[in-house]
């Protein structure tokens, strides 16, 4: 398994250079969700970039249609 460093490094450029447009958007949701993972392991002084993760995850999948706000 990849260091903590390596995996944030990874999951940044994904989302930064790879699955950027629209087209990616449930790929980039599955990306964000694999960075939140990362961040909790670092502990409570990456609480709020995990929350904004996971945020931006589910409002792509609510975009996508594929979450409902009910469950919100």
């Amino acid at each position: 398994m990849f260091c903590v460093e390596m995996q944030k490094r990874i999951t940044n450029i994904l989302l930064n250079k790879i699955y950027c447009s629209k087209e990616y958007y449930l790929e980039r949701s599955r990306v964000l969700v694999r960075k939140a993972r990362v961040l909790r392991t670092c502990g409570v002084q990456s609480i709020s970039s995990c929350l904004e993760s996971l945020s931006e995850a589910i409002s792509l999948l609510v975009s996508l249609g594929l979450l409902s706000t009910y469950f919100i």
